[in-house]
């Protein structure tokens, strides 16, 4: 990957985050019956079996953090329509991309797989991924196509 584009995709990350850990600061828990119906409805259609559900209003947005029967550790952000716009989740191993993981063996090969979280935004999909060795621990995170986007 060329340094221009590395030092712009970390740089929108940062900015990300520096606007994510604003906003958090302001947001509210809120109780069920001041969410609007259409994020109810849409909620309730796309994660029926959610538990462990916590709702939290943040510039017009609703933050979900839930569990399923599936998985566990799911962060969403709906629109006040009921639109997805981000969905984090920790999904098994198993279940990423082949490409993804034959694209980190081939360049962490004394690393292990500890855990996966499936990251959604808009229709962009990418994978943070815990990777483990008997002596060390490192972060990545990779394009739905098998490209790492940072180390």
């Amino acid at each position: 990957m060329n340094t221009t584009y590395r030092i712009v995709l970390n740089s929108a990350a940062l900015i990300f985050l520096f606007f994510l850990s604003a906003n958090t600061i302001q947001s509210q828990d809120i109780r069920d019956s001041d969410l609007p119906e259409e994020v109810k409805k849409s909620f309730t259609e796309k994660f029926p079996s959610a538990s462990e559900l916590k709702w939290k209003i943040l510039d017009q947005q609703y933050e979900f953090n839930f569990d399923t029967r599936i998985s566990e550790g799911h962060f969403l952000v709906m629109d006040e329509s009921g639109k997805v716009i981000r969905h984090n989740e920790i999904i098994p191993v198993a279940d990423t991309p082949e490409v993804v993981i034959e694209s980190i063996n081939e360049k962490y090969t004394v690393y292990q797989i500890k855990s996966v979280k499936k990251m959604t935004n808009y229709d962009a999909v990418s994978y943070a991924i815990a990777l483990e060795s008997s002596n060390s621990s490192v972060d990545v995170l990779y394009s739905e196509n098998g490209v790492e986007i940072e180390e």
